[in-house]
This record gives C-alpha cells, structure tokens and sequence, in this order.
C-alpha cells in the first residue's frame, strides 16, 4: 500500500510541475544599454575656486548581461568607464548604473583621477531610444581638484560599438 501511495505522489507531483511550468509567465526582457549615446556632461570643478564647463560628445555602450563597458568620447579625447546595470523591478526596460572610472581606485588624491558615478536610465526598445541622465563624483591629481559632472544622454543607434567590458 505504501508503494502505491509513493507512486500516486510522484505522479501528483509531476503533473504539477508541468501544470506550473506550462503557466508559467515568458522570462522577463533585460534592460539593454548597447548602443550609442550622444549628449554632454555638465562639470563643476572646484581647485581653491570654482570652474564649470560643458563636454558635449558620446558615449559607446556594451552591455554583458548587467556589465557595461562605456567609452566617452568627446573633443577627440577618450576615457574608458566600466559598470554595472540594475534593472526596474516594477519596469524592465528602466534602471540604473554604477559607473567607475578606468583607473579608479581606493586611494583619493594619489596619482590617478578617479570618477564613479550613479546614473538612472530608461530605454524604449522598440523605437530604438533611451536616456541615461545623473551624476558622477571626481577627484584630479593635476591640478589637485575635486568635481561632479551631470550626465544627460539620448541613445542615436542600438548596434553594439565593442566598448571594452574591463578596463585594460
């Protein structure tokens, strides 16, 4: 008799599991970055006194599961960021990011600039178009300086530029 019941409870077990898996909602759509960006950075800069500026340029995203590679080119100069991509729950298709600065490490004020910033994205896959906008903190060796920069960009093209995912 045990047997039987074993059995029955396999069987029971079984059917719901595919009963579960059958109703189960399609897997949720990622947030994807990949693409180009263009726009500008907003930048005040304090050294012993205080300068703003403005970056106009773009930036090429790869996106690697939640791992960004991020180049910003502007003035044909480059700088190379890394990050990772944290999507909505309640909308997948926004987020945010964290973003470091290639070269950015623990020690504040040392040799290297260092940058890290947090910005907020949103995206509209079927028309192609998004918009990354927030904020990002830096330090400066020379001159010793300490800033932020506002970030506000549209995306121009979906095709993935091949920005590096890890900083050399």
């Amino acid at each position: 008799m045990s047997m039987l019941r074993t059995r029955r409870a396999a069987v029971a077990t079984t059917m719901l599991v595919l009963v579960a898996s059958a109703s189960a909602p399609p897997a949720a759509r990622a947030l994807d970055l990949t693409g180009t960006w263009a726009g500008r950075q907003t930048c005040t800069e304090f050294d012993g006194g205080r300068t703003m500026y403005v970056l106009e340029g773009t930036l090429e995203v790869t996106q690697s599961g939640a791992t960004l590679g991020i180049t910003f080119m502007s003035a044909g100069h480059e700088d190379g960021y890394v990050g990772r991509a944290v999507v909505d729950d309640g909308n997948r298709d926004r987020g945010e990011i964290v973003l470091l600065h290639c070269g950015t490490n623990d020690v504040a004020g040392d040799a290297h600039f260092d940058e890290v910033g947090r910005l907020k994205v949103s995206t509209k896959p079927a028309e192609g178009t998004g918009r990354i906008s927030g904020t990002s903190i830096f330090s400066n060796p020379l001159p010793a300086s300490v800033g932020s920069c506002r970030w506000s960009f549209n995306r121009v093209a979906t095709d993935d530029p091949g920005a590096r995912t890890i900083c050399p």
